[in-house]
């Protein structure tokens, strides 16, 4: 979807895929505040720099560290 293979993919910062910095902090403070994000349209860009849109679906995961 973004013309990376695995490697590269890998390698680069998250930030990097939005067209725009400003959603990624939207989209975290989201994350952060309802533990998920259901369908939400986001604007990334591929590696040649073509935009895109995409609707993403999240959840973030806790885990407990049992001693």
């Amino acid at each position: 979807m973004f013309g990376y293979n695995k490697t590269e993919i890998m390698a680069i910062k998250a930030s990097y895929l939005y067209q725009h910095s400003d959603d990624k902090i939207k989209f975290d403070h989201k994350m952060m505040k309802f533990g998920r994000v259901k369908n939400q349209e986001l604007n990334f860009k591929r590696k040649d720099g073509t935009p895109f849109t995409a609707s993403v679906s999240a959840f973030l995961l806790k885990t407990i560290q049992v001693i």
